[in-house]
């Protein structure tokens, strides 16, 4: 949100809260009612829609991806395996993916040699081939199946 001396111009999400887009809070000054004052309330309070999230808002978390020619074809298949976990030990859904695979007693933190980092890190290190799977966020999953990479499983709610 910014202002200018003649109007007030409001950018941003479409989640943003009402103060925001009504002036109240978050300005230097805020709308005055006054016929000759410089700053003005928004006069279109409608953002664009966005498009670019999945179906299912919050409830798609990511997913382990893996190159397309890699030989890893289910999840047991990480055994012995190198995994890049984004986020750290504590990441939703590296537990729900734990919890997943102790189900099928398998023990992926102890079976696997796992590496945590920062989702983009993680991306690169998928691209570069340091790491034989990875744990991402839904969006960098969405970048490395442009480049080639395959979905091996889906991490939801």
């Amino acid at each position: 949100t910014y202002c200018t001396p003649s109007c007030c111009q409001v950018t941003g999400w479409p989640s943003m809260p009402d103060p925001v887009w009504n002036c109240q809070s978050f300005l230097p000054v805020s709308a005055s009612k006054a016929s000759n004052s410089p700053v003005r309330a928004p006069e279109n309070t409608t953002p664009p829609a966005v498009d670019s999230t999945p179906e299912k808002r919050g409830m798609s978390l990511g997913a382990v991806m893996v190159p397309a020619s890699s030989p890893i074809k289910t999840l047991a298949d990480l055994k012995g395996r190198k995994l890049a976990v984004a986020g750290g030990a504590i990441d939703k859904s590296w537990l729900l993916l734990q919890a997943s695979m102790k189900q099928d007693g398998i023990d992926l933190k102890s079976e696997a040699t796992i590496a945590y980092g920062a989702p983009p890190l993680i991306a690169a290190k998928a691209l570069d081939g340091e790491m034989e799977a990875s744990l991402n966020f839904w969006n960098f999953c969405a970048q490395l199946e442009a480049k080639g990479f395959r979905r091996l499983a889906g991490i939801e709610d």
